[in-house]
C-alpha cells in the first residue's frame, strides 16, 4: 500500500512537472514568437560625466552618438541644433573637432538629420524630408561633403544602416515589407519580411508601418541585424545570410499600440524601445517604457518631459534575455564598447549630455 502510494506520489508529481514545463514552453515560445516577463538578473550602473573641451559646440538635443570601426573618431546626432545636425569628436576623449550637417533648404545643405552609419573612413547620414543620403568625409579637424544619394525610392527613409559595401538596410514605411534592401545608389534591390503583428484586421499598412518604427543595428563580425520597435515592447532579430525569418521577441508590453486616424497612427501605449546595437556575442536596447497617458499628463501640468530610457536590456543572439541594466538616469542613445567594458550615452534635457557606464566584468553580472 505504501508502495502503490509512494508511485502514484512521484507519477503525480511527474505529470506536475510535465505539464508545467509544457506550460511554460507555451509561454516563452508561442508561434514562434519568444515571450519574456523579466530578466535573470539586473545590474545598477552608475553613470560618469564625459567632460566636453572648452571650445565644444553646445549640444541642444543629442540623440544618437555612433562611434568609428577604428574607434578614434564619434559623431553625435544632435536633432535640434540651431546650425548643424552632427558633431564629430575624438574618441574615446571626446575633444570637439567640428560641425557638419548645416542646416537649410540649399543644395548641400539638411532639411532633417534622421540617422547616422559609419563606413570605414566615411560618415553616412540620411535626410528623410529630401529623401537623400548625405555622405562625409572627416579631414583633419573639418569634414567635406564627397557625394549625396538620392531616395526617393523609398517612402521616407527615417533609419538606416549599412551592411556591406554595397547593400543598407531601410524600414519600409509603405507597410508592404518590413525592409528594404538598397544599394549603395540608393535602388531597392529586393525586400525582406514583413511586420510582425498579430493583427488579422489591418486597415491600413502605412498606419501599421508607422506604429511599428524600428531603430536599426547591424554587426557584420557575426551577420546579426536587429529592429527594436519604437512602440510597444518588440525586438526582432535576423540572420539574413541564412534566413529571412526573423526571431521576434516580446516583452510584457506586447507590440506597438495605436489608433488610425485618417490613415496616421497616433500612439496609444508605451514609448518602447529607443536605440539598439548589436554586439559581437549579445544585443543590447535602451528601453523606455513611459505610458502616453503618463506622458500627456506630465506635459499638461507644463512640466518637462525627460525623454529617454533608464533601462539597458541585453539579449543574447538568439533573443533570450540575459541581463537588464538599471541606470540612475535617463539616456536617448548609446554605443557600447565591448572592448573597453564601457557605455558611452547621450542625454537630453539635461546639462550632462554624454556620459559613461562601467559594465560588470563577464562572469559578475
Amino acid at each position: 500500500m505504501k508502495k502503490l502510494s509512494l508511485c502514484s506520489l512521484l507519477g503525480c508529481c511527474l505529470f506536475l512537472l510535465l505539464g508545467w514545463s509544457a506550460c511554460r514552453s507555451r509561454h516563452n515560445v508561442a508561434d514562434g514568437r519568444h515571450y519574456y516577463e523579466k530578466f535573470p538578473q539586473t545590474v545598477q550602473l552608475r553613470s560618469v560625466d564625459i567632460p566636453l573641451n572648452e571650445d565644444s559646440v553646445l549640444l541642444r538635443y543629442p540623440f544618437r552618438v555612433r562611434v568609428n570601426r577604428e574607434k578614434t573618431r564619434a559623431v553625435i546626432l544632435d536633432y535640434h541644433h540651431d546650425s548643424c545636425f552632427y558633431h564629430l569628436f575624438t574618441y574615446p576623449d571626446f575633444r570637439y573637432l567640428c560641425s557638419f550637417g548645416k542646416r537649410g533648404q540649399g543644395p548641400e545643405e539638411t532639411l532633417s538629420g534622421d540617422d547616422i552609419s559609419w563606413d570605414d573612413s566615411l560618415i553616412w547620414t540620411v535626410d528623410a524630408n529630401r529623401r537623400e543620403w548625405q555622405v562625409f568625409r572627416p579631414q583633419g579637424r573639418g569634414v567635406e561633403l564627397v557625394r549625396q544619394i538620392d531616395l526617393t525610392a523609398t517612402l521616407r527613409p527615417l533609419n538606416f544602416v549599412l551592411a556591406d559595401d554595397s547593400l543598407a538596410y531601410i524600414p519600409d514605411y509603405s507597410g508592404r515589407s518590413r525592409l528594404l534592401c538598397v544599394n549603395r545608389r540608393g535602388e531597392i534591390t529586393a525586400t525582406m519580411g514583413h511586420i510582425p503583428t498579430s493583427e488579422t484586421h489591418i486597415s491600413s499598412e502605412a498606419a501599421l508601418s508607422q506604429a511599428w518604427r524600428g531603430f536599426l543595428s547591424f554587426n557584420p563580425r557575426n551577420g546579426v541585424l536587429a529592429v527594436a520597435t519604437q512602440l510597444g515592447e518588440v525586438l526582432e532579430i535576423y540572420h539574413p545570410a541564412d534566413s529571412l525569418n526573423p526571431i521576434v521577441v516580446q516583452g510584457p508590453a506586447g507590440e506597438p499600440s495605436f489608433r488610425n486616424v485618417d490613415g496616421y497612427a497616433v500612439p496609444d501605449g508605451i514609448m518602447g524601445f529607443s536605440d539598439v546595437q548589436v554586439g559581437d556575442s549579445c544585443i543590447y536596447a535602451i528601453f523606455q517604457g513611459q505610458s502616453f497617458d503618463e506622458i500627456g499628463h506630465i506635459l499638461s501640468e507644463g512640466r518637462v518631459q525627460n525623454d529617454g530610457g533608464r533601462f539597458i536590456y541585453v539579449f543574447s543572439l538568439s533573443g533570450e534575455p540575459i541581463c537588464n541594466y538599471e541606470l540612475d538616469c535617463k539616456v536617448s542613445g548609446f554605443y557600447v564598447d565591448e572592448a573597453r567594458r564601457q557605455i558611452v550615452a547621450t542625454r537630453v534635457n539635461s546639462d550632462r549630455q554624454v556620459v559613461s557606464f562601467e559594465l560588470p566584468v563577464k562572469g559578475n553580472e
